[in-house]
Formats: structure tokens, sequence, C-alpha cells
């Protein structure tokens, strides 16, 4: 654990050092020009009884100790270096590798804060050597923000690691020369779009590459038709294709410019925040090495019949719309109902309440039609997401926080710590999906009957009383069952006491861009290799649930048939079995039979188990390659992984189709022979 410097004196003098942030502690006429924003983000501050601050602590981390740690949630806290210097591992091979150091005055962790994303390397202060951080919690930028200097630096430093972590990945697929990397990182720019910014128009000339490396965009034709009053029978037409293209994180457009000069066959609309890589092609022309190997390693339509193509059936297209239109694709852990399973007992919501003294899932909320798969003629599914927490991947509700209490924990999920919390109920507001919820701090219940009264009352629990005060709130919002009993340290796997308690499993957890097929397919396209291994959409309709349900209706006909049957042939008093057991007696035995497997269906949810090891076989065959299998010294090692590898894969996963691009000597020499055949034509 580091050690913490608690004198504001040390503090004040670390904030002094630091050039982004000096001017915090500048003075005016002898009085600090940032007085209220340095009381608050140093000292603390009282606000009606409620303290709020400090954001900011002094912290000195002994050698070798790890400051964040590659992979973890830390989107609550970034740092700068007071004194000395910190050195920056990266996983290589399974093994941590010292790429560079952050000297001092400079910070880091800003990318995990500002775009929600886990820390992309492990930072640790060097061996023999003593670290000084400052701290800084999210809430502290807005306060940050309105010195000039710190805000132009963290815009600076955030497209700075933005371009680099683009880049590294890039370098990782198609495995780019030093030299090369170089030359990509000086012609590059990294931005930061916001929602329905146009990045380029059709009969623009292609001056640029642009990689999406997060976030969504919509291709439209020249001239934009919009759908006025779609019918439900329109919108399941499979004949019909949509004029419109939905492309996700990692799609490039402009590659069909690379070699010659072209203009842009159709309108890009960005929808929500989206992150971009900017390549000049002006530029990039003049590396051929650079430039063979991204024309290789990025896919793009070219023509229009290949546009055309390219152009989803409108049921599709429309799934695709909904999805990224309410933001569904931005949860990083998503509630959904089937409402053909649904029977609306409400025992989701009752669950929730039982867990945590009160319900934290509303049954209103977002409501889509989608195909259940993306063959043509598929049947369609009603998935109905209800207001409750999705644990956003760039959360709106961390935005006003005073104090903190809300943030993305270290499980990923985000929550809200009660201690910090003062009601203020900026979270709740700033939240678009409804999912935060004010209760009174110190909830007054209403007295429950206890003993034989509970057992033999024909009335119905009393209901809660309605929130009317105004102060002493306290903000509350799903937390997915973390802390809890369902979830004890060690457990194998998540659980949630909504799901656990649906009796129909019409209700499922999921993660959207594994879900969702039909946004699964426009996702991540511009680097698949045969080793790129996809989940499977996983639907509600289990085969084993499925069979279990067949039976049941098919016993019921058969008993129902058989029994009627039996009224017309021996009446309901023949004995037809000694003296007593006749037709009556038979149905009411088969009917009391009937009604307690009704009332213990809901058992069933403990019986079928939905499959968690295709997680862990996605972790897995994201990290399989040839390289690792051909430098291994095992002829049937490598066999045996292969094997096994695709079983798993035939079971839960689909391998993806496209080209991995490697690197290899006579790469150089193809692309200035390519130069040299363009040239000769013009030379003509």
């Amino acid at each position: 654990m580091p050690h913490e410097i608690t004198k504001h004196s040390e503090v004040l003098k670390a904030i002094e050092g630091i050039g982004s942030i000096s001017d915090l502690t500048a003075k005016h006429d002898g009085h600090f020009a940032y007085e209220i924003d340095l009381e608050v983000i140093v000292y603390g501050r009282n606000y009606n009884g409620k303290k709020v601050g400090p954001y900011i602590r002094l912290l000195e981390y002994s050698p070798g100790e790890v400051i964040v740690r590659e992979g973890d949630w830390g989107g609550n806290n970034f740092y700068i270096i007071v004194s000395g210097s910190a050195d920056v591992l990266s996983t290589d091979d399974g093994r941590l590798k010292k790429i560079s150091e952050i000297p001092e005055g400079v910070q880091f962790g800003e990318l995990s804060v500002l775009a929600g994303v886990p820390r992309a390397a492990t930072v640790c202060a060097p061996e023999g050597q003593s670290v000084k951080v400052l701290e800084v919690q999210r809430p502290a930028l807005r306060l940050l923000r309105k010195l000039p200097k710190f805000g132009e630096y963290l815009d600076n430093t955030f497209r700075r690691h933005g371009r680099a972590a683009t880049i590294k990945e890039i370098k990782s697929f198609t495995e780019l020369s030093d030299e090369a990397v170089k030359n990509l990182e000086s012609i590059s720019r990294f931005r930061v779009y916001t929602k329905n910014h146009v990045l380029y128009r059709a009969g623009e000339q292609i001056r640029n590459l642009y990689l999406l490396r997060s976030g969504w965009a919509r291709l439209a034709p020249r001239t934009e038709v919009t759908h006025i009053g779609i019918t439900d029978s329109e919108s399941r037409n499979w004949n019909a294709k949509s004029g419109e293209i939905y492309s996700g994180k990692w799609h490039c457009f402009g590659v069909e410019a690379i070699t010659r000069d072209r203009e842009w066959e159709q309108n890009c609309t960005l929808l929500g925040r989206c992150e971009v890589l900017e390549i000049s092609l002006s530029q990039l022309r003049q590396y051929p090495e650079l430039r063979e190997t991204l024309l290789l390693a990025f896919t793009r339509p070219t023509t229009d019949e290949d546009l055309t193509r390219s152009r989803q059936p409108f049921p599709i297209a429309r799934a695709q719309e909904d999805l990224i239109e309410t933001g569904l694709v931005e949860a990083t852990n998503l509630l959904v109902m089937d409402m053909e399973m649904c029977v609306r007992c409400g025992n989701c919501s009752m669950a929730c309440h039982q867990v945590h003294g009160q319900s934290r899932l509303l049954r209103r909320g977002i409501h889509i039609t989608r195909p259940e798969s993306l063959k043509a003629g598929s049947g369609f599914q009603s998935i109905f997401a209800p207001s409750v927490c999705m644990h956003c991947k760039d959360p709106e509700c961390l935005t006003g926080c005073p104090t903190g209490a809300i943030g993305r924990f270290p499980g990923g999920q985000v929550d809200i710590d009660h201690k910090t919390c003062i009601g203020c109920a900026d979270c709740a507001t700033q939240c678009p999906y409804n999912a935060i919820s004010m209760v009174p701090r110190k909830a007054k219940n209403p007295p429950q009957p206890t003993g034989l009264k509970s057992w033999f009352r024909l009335s119905p629990d009393p209901l809660p009383k309605a929130v009317e005060q105004t102060d002493d709130l306290l903000a509350v919002k799903c937390n997915l069952c973390a802390g809890t009993g369902l979830n004890p340290d060690g457990a194998a796997r998540q659980a949630y006491s909504c799901e656990e308690n649906c009796p129909t499993g019409a209700l499922l957890r999921v993660d959207p861009r594994i879900y969702f097929s039909e946004i699964r397919n426009i996702e991540s396209l511009a680097f698949k290799d045969s080793t790129h291994a996809v989940l499977r959409h996983t639907s509600h309709r289990e085969l084993a649930r499925t069979i279990a349900h067949v039976i049941g209706l098919l016993a019921t006909i058969i008993l129902t048939a058989l029994t009627i049957l039996g009224m017309f042939r021996y009446g309901l008093e023949t004995p037809l079995v000694g003296s007593w057991l006749d037709l009556r007696w038979i149905t009411g035995i088969v009917g009391l039979i009937g009604v307690a497997g009704v009332m213990t269906y809901p058992v069933r949810r403990r019986i079928y188990k939905k499959a968690r090891m295709a997680f862990a076989i996605l972790d897995a065959g994201a990290q399989l390659s040839r390289r690792h299998c051909r430098n291994s010294a095992s002829a049937s090692w490598r066999q045996d992984v292969w094997r096994r590898a695709d079983n798993c894969i035939d079971d839960q996963l689909r391998s993806g189709g496209a080209h991995r691009v490697v690197r290899n000597p006579d790469l150089l020499l193809r692309a200035q022979a390519a130069d040299e055949a363009r040239r000769q034509p013009a030379a003509d």
C-alpha cells in the first residue's frame, strides 16, 4: 500500500510544481484566484453539513510497487508524477515487459477515466527508487478544466495516448515494423467526435483514411431517404434492402483511395461519441511498405455494386438502427426480456426488492423487435430492456457527481458508495434510462405481521409508502448483486437475483455485442483472421427447455384426450380397479399432480444452466495464434490445442473469415514494383 502524505503544505507544493495544474495555486491581490475550487480539491468543503472533497491525494509508492495494473477497471482516478519516474509495463507473450517511462510532471490514466476502458498498461515505481504521485479523482475534472493549461494539456494527452493505443493494436494485427509505426504516428491524428457529426459527404474528394476505433457510423446514399409511416409488415419485409449501412468499430473508410484519387460514394454520419484515427492519404502514399500493409489489412467495398451488395435486408438494418439509436449496444451488462416468454409475474422486481430492500428494476423501458437470426425469412424476437442500469461504457451519470460516490468499481460495474453519497440526485437526473432512484436514507417500512398471522392472513402485503421527503435521500441502482449472498467470494459464476428468479427463463443478462448477432456482424471487421473467435448468438430458446415444454404440452393433450374417451366409454362412476377407483378419482389425482407440477415449475430455473464455458473459450481463443503454435516445440501439443479449440468452437463459437497480414521481407519490394507498374501507364 502506498504511503499517503497528508500535510496540506506538501500537497500545495506538489501542485505548484506541476505545470498543467500550477494555476490552481496562482494568487491575485494576495488571494488565490481559484480559492473555492482549491479548497474543495485539496481540503474538502462542507455544504449544509455534507462534506464534498477533497479530490487529490499525494501518495508515495515504494520501489517496485504497482500504481495501476493492466486490464483493471479504474475509471475513477488518474495520476500525475510529482517526483521521480514510473515504469510502463505491457504484457507480451504472457510476460510483463518494460516499454517506456513516465517522467516527472506527466499524467497518466486519463484514457481509462475519459473513455471508460480498462487500464491499457501496468505502471509501477522502478526498482530501487520510490516515486511520488498525485491521485486525482474524477469529480476534480470539472473544476480543473477551468484552468486553461490543464484543459489543453488533458486534451492533447488524451489524443496522444489514444493514437498510441490505436496504433499499438494495428501493429499487433499487421506486424508493422518499428519504422512503419513511426511513419504512421507522423501522418495520423486521433480525434473524438460527438453524436450526429458528418464525417464526410458524397461527392467530396477522399483525403483521409478514417479508422473507427469506437462508436458507430451510418452510411447513407447521396440522396438520403427518410422512412415515413412504415408499417409493421413493411419493417419485416426480407425482400427489401435498406438504403443505409451501419458500421461499428475498427471499420476503415477511404481504403479505395489509397492507390488513386477517388470521391466519397456515400454520406457518413457518426452515431454517438466516436473515436477516430485519421490518416492522411497524400502522406501515406509516400511510405510504400506502410501503404501496402494497410491496403491488405483494411477491407472495404470500393464500387457501387459492392456497396449495394453490402446493404442488409430491411429487418436487420432496422434492428441495427434501433439498437444503436436507443443506446442498448453501449451497455456492458444488459438486462433483456423475451416478451413472448414473459408471463408478467413480477418475480424479477420482487426478487430485486428482497435482495436490496427496494426494487431497482422498473418494468418499463425500451422495446424493440429484432430477427432471431441473420437468415432470410427468420422469425422475430420481441425484446424488452427494462429501466435498470446497463453499466454503460461511457456513463453519463458519472459526470456530475460532486463527491465521486458513483463510479466504476473493480468488477467493471457502475455502482454507488453509499457512505459518500450526499443525495444530490445529479446522477439520477443525468441518467438517460431512468435507472437511478432516490430513496430515504433511513426508510420507514410498514410493520409486517408475524407468527400465525403471517401464515393464515388473507390480505396482501401492505404497499410501501411513497417517497415524499426531499432531504436525507440516497441514490440507489443496480449493482449486479455485488456484495450480496448470491455472489460470495470465490463464486464460480456471477449470479443475478432477477435472472435466477424468472420462472420461464424470459429474463437474461447479456453482453449486447455478443448477444445481438446483427450488431456483432458489423463490428470489428477490419482485423479479422482465421483465429478470431466470436461467441455465437445465445437465444433464450434453450434446446433442453424447449424439449421439456413440448413433452409437457404433448402429455397434457394426450391426458385430456384419454379423459374424454374414458368418459364416453366408462362414465365417471364406473369402477375401473377394485370397487372405488373410477374415472372421477383418476382425473382428480392427475389434476393434483398437474397442479403440483405447475407450483414447482420455478425449480426448473435451477436445472437449466446456461453454458458459461463459452466466455472462457472466447478469452482463450482470442489469445491463440498461428505464431504461437508455429513457435511451439511440440507438434503433438499443437495438434491437441487446435483439436480442443475446434471442438469447443464447433459447440459454442464461430470462426471469423478474413486475412491476417504478416510482414515479410518481400513486402517492400512488391510495393516498389507496384509503384513502378502504376507509373508506366502515366509515362506512356
